[in-house]
């Protein structure tokens, strides 16, 4: 008996502790470790490709089928990302990840940015920084849009208050 408590249990409770830290890594760690990675490709997506959809002219629609792709792509994977990640709400706040809320916000603030990329009217590029600048703070990534915030709250009452005259 006494061989049985000093030898078996130790190396149950050993392959118990094992796997149970297997399954925190695969299904908590990893899949978290994938989203901090993928938030660093949103970012390098949006500053890659800022200068197709930052101006006035017209995007070529080859580029803008590109574009358009891997930005809703990239708001496609951030609803995966917390769809697949159990438990996501803890582990956001555990590992410092962006909000549920604000993964979500960020899908709609891309598709809103991959759907006006070839936008025709005046004062849509204000729009689509908007819409990188929401994705920005929402995903707590840096992108520099070469404006400050009061800067282009300045210019959305600007462009608001033009498309107000016609």
């Amino acid at each position: 008996m006494n061989y049985l408590m000093t030898t078996i249990i130790p190396v149950i409770v050993g392959v118990m502790t094992f796997i149970v830290g297997q399954v925190v890594v695969k299904f908590l760690i990893e899949p978290s470790a994938e989203l901090k990675k993928f938030l660093g490709k949103v970012t390098y997506d949006l500053i890659f490709y800022a200068n197709w959809y930052s101006g006035e002219e017209p995007v070529p629609d080859e580029i803008e089928k590109e574009v358009s792709q891997v930005l809703r792509s990239d708001a496609s994977k951030l609803h995966e990302y917390v769809n697949t990640i159990p438990k996501y709400d803890w582990i956001a706040r555990l590992l410092h990840l962006p909000k549920r809320e604000a993964m979500v916000s960020s899908a709609g603030e891309l598709i809103g940015l991959s759907n006006s990329i070839n936008g025709r009217q005046k004062g849509v590029w204000l729009d689509k920084a908007i819409h990188v600048r929401n994705v920005a703070k929402l995903l707590r990534i840096a992108i520099p849009l070469g404006l400050s915030d009061k800067e282009v709250s300045q210019a959305i009452e600007t462009v608001r208050e033009l498309r107000r005259r016609g």
